[in-house]
């Protein structure tokens, strides 16, 4: 009995110490993993809170919490406010352009008046008129001259005015501290020299055909024809915008004749006009009858805007008077 307590007695005590130590060793790896997840979870969030250190440097301890939270959720789409706040002032402190530096300012000047075919300015001889100046930008100040390339022919003023004094072209230019630009180029027509070549260059198709050459000294004539060039510019046709016939302009100046007529549109030089008309057969005729012993020249254009901007439509017409004085 007595061996049976003690052998009960010895197992129990055994039976005792083992569970005991299974129940330390259970609790020790419990605690070691434990203490593992903190140590993960530390250098976890003291890698995270370098990274965070690296993107928001210079943010304040108030905002620090909240930019590791967006640096978490928006690295990979969204700056740091640290880095908005960085280029803001970056463009900030960027130099604005100073109106005041020649380098920044330019000076246009446009013209009222520019043929859409060439885009040359186009005046008679004895027009004025004025270009529009503009600097940019436009609170700038800055020295300037415009320059005629041919002051005989237009003489022009630093308000941008001008006049037409003879025939000619003319480059207009602006002369600023950056240096000195051509802004446009203006062609000044005197109706009497055009008027003069293309009698000259009738006669030299007469000689070809061995006829006398036209005499064009006939003012009164002449004066016909130019009222009836600009006539034309109203009315293109061989009737006059009152209904009469072409001849009628030369006899309400005093003349007895009836006359002979060519009228021509769209032209540019006495030179093509002449051409246009040797190509016709009708006005051919005209210019070669043998009977003929004057004739009178008219030259005028129109000037109307067109559909591009500040370009105008400027047509010229051309007359040419035939009559046979005893």
């Amino acid at each position: 009995m007595k061996k049976t307590y003690r052998f009960s007695l010895i197992f129990l005590l055994i039976f005792t110490f083992l569970l005991g130590v299974t129940a330390c060793g259970s609790k020790t790896l419990t605690d070691l993993e434990t203490s593992s997840e903190i140590t993960s979870t530390e250098e976890t969030t003291s890698t995270e809170s370098e990274e965070t250190s690296d993107i928001t440097e210079g943010s304040t301890p108030e905002s620090s919490e909240e930019s590791t939270s967006n640096s978490s959720a928006t690295s990979s789409d969204t700056p740091s406010r640290a880095t908005n706040n960085t280029t803001s002032s970056s463009q900030n402190t960027s130099p604005s352009p100073n109106p005041n530096n020649p380098a920044n300012v330019s000076v246009i000047l446009s013209l009222n008046r520019r043929c859409v075919y060439t885009g040359k300015g186009v005046y008679k001889v004895g027009e004025t008129d004025f270009f529009k100046i503009e600097i940019h930008p436009q609170n700038a100040t800055i020295n300037y001259e415009i320059i005629s390339s041919n002051p005989n022919v237009l003489s022009i003023n630093q308000d941008g005015s001008f006049s037409c004094k003879a025939s000619g072209e003319v480059d207009i230019s602006v002369k600023t501290p950056n240096g000195t630009h051509k802004s446009s180029v203006i062609r000044v027509i005197n109706v009497n020299e055009f008027a003069a070549e293309v009698v000259r260059l009738t006669n030299i198709e007469r000689v070809k055909f061995s006829l006398p050459p036209l005499s064009g000294s006939d003012s009164k004539l002449n004066t016909a024809a130019m009222v009836r060039a600009t006539e034309t510019t109203i009315l293109y046709s061989h009737t006059r915008p009152d209904g009469r016939r072409p001849g009628t302009a030369y006899q309400d100046l005093g003349g007895e004749r009836d006359c002979g007529e060519n009228i021509a549109q769209g032209q540019l030089t006495p030179e093509s006009v002449v051409d246009t008309w040797m190509r016709s057969e009708g006005h051919k005729q005209n210019i070669l009858t043998p009977g003929d012993t004057h004739i009178g020249v008219g030259v005028d254009f129109s000037v109307e805007r067109s559909d591009f901007g500040d370009y105008y439509n400027v047509e010229f017409y051309w007359v040419q008077l035939f009559i046979t004085l005893d």
